[in-house]
């Protein structure tokens, strides 16, 4: 009987191990799990708050060499003598660098002593230190069909018509970008290579952000009929010389306008009529924006 009461005593030990292994490891998980239901906000907020109490993390949220504070109280523009000043960024927000790469964001209020107008952008800053803020890059495609039209999408959002294209996609160049939106919006294929028509990049003419716009021209044939898809409720075959009466999303009609003068001029530069050909689209003051134009 001794035998038998020895080995029952050492199997509840074996037991009793068993489940405070098991238990610690579900503690252990539980851990694990809360940490990743943090919201990033809490995160980025926790570690603000001990900025002061450590050296690392302080010296993490400079930008450029300038800690935060020179940002927030930089002046509206280089040549303002008041003493109104304003935030242009808000405080940094620290990302893990478990990617090795990124570990801050900065939102930009706007663009510091160049126009105080300017939207929201974001500033990516790497791990070696360096913040770059930059415009968002996107495409718009002067889609013709035949001389005399030109296909527009209806957007979901606005309700106005607007030129075919979107954003560029990290790893796409311009023109990649251009076939991709075709599929996407238009559902057709890209029948050749698109023309490089100008670079529309004022930092004003997208309320919603500074948005640098690559602009084309892709001529399909008339026999070919778009269908709306992605974010445009609709595509629509607009005459070029019906293109005052509607409504336009941002500065597309300035597009368009600039795509028809440029096509006027080169027919008449074509046929010896210098004289009467109407002047290049301008870009500076006076200006509703500033624009690159190509010459057709």
């Amino acid at each position: 009987m001794r035998p038998a009461l020895v080995a029952s005593r050492t199997l509840s030990k074996r037991e009793i191990l068993v489940w405070t292994l098991v238990i610690v490891q579900g503690m252990a998980l539980l851990f694990i799990w809360n940490e990743k239901d943090i919201p990033e906000q809490s995160m980025t907020m926790n570690v603000n708050a001990m900025a002061s109490h450590s050296p690392e993390i302080e010296r993490m949220l400079t930008m450029n060499d300038h800690p935060n504070q020179y940002y927030q109280t930089r002046k509206l523009h280089a040549n303002d003598t008041t003493s109104t000043r304003e935030p242009y960024y808000e405080n940094a927000l620290i990302h893990h660098k478990d990617a090795g790469f990124v570990n801050r964001v900065w939102r930009s209020n706007s663009s510091p002593s160049i126009n105080s107008d300017l939207k929201r952008g974001s500033c990516w800053c790497s791990a070696d230190e360096w913040c770059m803020c930059t415009p968002s890059l996107a495409v718009d495609v002067i889609l013709t069909s035949g001389p005399d039209h030109v296909w527009l999408v209806r957007r979901e959002d606005t309700g106005q018509l607007a030129l075919m294209g979107g954003f560029t996609e990290v790893g796409e160049t311009s023109e990649e970008s251009v076939s991709r939106e075709l599929r996407e919006e238009m559902n057709i294929a890209l029948p050749g290579k698109p023309v490089l028509f100008g670079v529309y990049g004022d930092s004003l003419r997208d309320a919603r952000r500074h948005t640098t716009s690559v602009v084309y021209i892709v001529d399909i044939p008339e026999s070919v009929v778009p269908h709306a898809g992605d974010d445009a409720t609709a595509v629509q075959r607009v005459a070029l010389d019906d293109v005052i009466n509607h409504d336009f999303f941002i500065d597309h009609k300035n597009i368009l306008n600039d795509y028809l003068t440029l096509r006027k001029r080169a027919d008449m530069i074509a046929n010896n009529r210098l004289g009467d050909a109407p002047p290049e689209p301008r870009s500076g003051d006076g200006e509703a924006f500033k624009r690159s134009v190509c010459p057709l």
